[in-house]
């Protein structure tokens, strides 16, 4: 790996990917802690890797206990990375190593990194909560022909805390927001579905003048979620 680091130019995109693999085995440290998230009864590991999206190949590999989530593993492979000799790369990865800690290590620590994030996040929700619906799209964005999409991007401003009174600010953080339009108006049909569905359902109780088992009240709630019961 510190031979193939050497093979690597600026700025290369690097994927980075994890599956959980179970095992009948007993004799590997890592199976000791990890546990099978299906909760079968088998001990499992987590394969982590990271390849280059320009030549295919890996350029870094972990094995890890199988009840490590994704998200507490990512500053554990920057650090490997740079102790191979790895500099410079783009990571990309999927939203489950996103949370506010790795991202505030990755501005420390100047690693480039291309991420999907929760739309509740903190400063997602406040972006996607400015942005004027009254029309039914989104303004200011502009739209793709090709993907049928609404898109921005957005310049943050954010800063961490270094040693003492020192303040680290984020080098070109940037939020890109995609909206489908298509998507969101099934999304609000199906909804109204459930509601008409679950009042239908409601309306049928009252007017049979039935009284729910308390056994089974928890249940009638959750399955008619969009309701408040009393």
């Amino acid at each position: 790996f510190r031979l193939r680091a050497k093979r690597m130019s600026k700025d290369e995109y690097c994927a980075v990917d994890s599956t959980s693999i179970s095992t009948y085995g007993f004799h590997l440290v890592d199976i000791r802690w990890g546990h099978n998230k299906e909760h079968l009864p088998l001990k499992q590991t987590l394969e982590v890797i990271v390849y280059s999206l320009t030549s295919h190949l890996p350029i870094f590999y972990l094995e890890l206990p199988g009840n490590e989530p994704d998200s507490r593993t990512l500053e554990m492979i920057v650090t490997e990375l740079g102790h191979m000799g790895f500099k410079n790369i783009i990571l990309i990865t999927d939203r489950g190593y996103e949370s506010m800690a790795n991202l505030e290590m990755c501005i420390a620590k100047g690693q480039k990194i291309i991420t999907s994030v929760k739309c509740g996040q903190g400063e997602v929700l406040k972006t996607i909560k400015s942005i004027d619906m009254s029309t039914g799209v989104p303004e200011g964005m502009s739209f793709s022909k090709e993907t049928k999409l609404f898109y921005k991007q957005y310049d943050l401003d954010y800063q961490v805390k270094g040693n003492g009174d020192h303040v680290i600010k984020a080098d070109r953080l940037k939020l890109n927001l995609y909206f489908d339009i298509h998507k969101r108006a099934d999304d609000l049909a199906r909804m109204q579905m459930a509601i008409a569905d679950q009042k239908e359902v409601l309306q049928a109780v009252l007017e049979a003048g039935k009284t729910i088992p308390k056994e089974d009240r928890d249940s009638f709630k959750r399955e008619n979620n969009l309701m408040k019961i009393a």
